[in-house]
């Protein structure tokens, strides 16, 4: 998440804003609604993801939405046997 969020940062034509300030503690992120948070925000765009730990196996799933419609414009999934294969 911090490593993305910093990459993103450095691009001058992006404003990166974290989720920490959208989203209360402990909410389910993947539910938010994107044009809510786009709205709030004043994005165009918002990347949502997740990362899942499996024993030592790592999934992070990634998804870039409109926020004025909800489309999704792009997802992946990156899959990492081991977390040190991630970190």
């Amino acid at each position: 998440g911090s490593d993305l969020t910093t990459d993103l940062g450095r691009h001058a034509d992006l404003q990166v804003i974290v989720h920490a300030t959208v989203a209360a503690p402990g909410a389910d992120v993947a539910a938010l609604d994107p044009g809510r948070i786009g709205r709030e925000v004043g994005a165009r765009h918002v990347l949502a993801g997740s990362v899942q730990r499996l024993g030592e196996a790592v999934a992070i799933n990634v998804r870039l939405l409109r926020a004025d419609t909800g489309q999704l414009l792009w997802s992946d999934r990156f899959d990492y046997p081991t977390v040190a294969d991630w970190a």
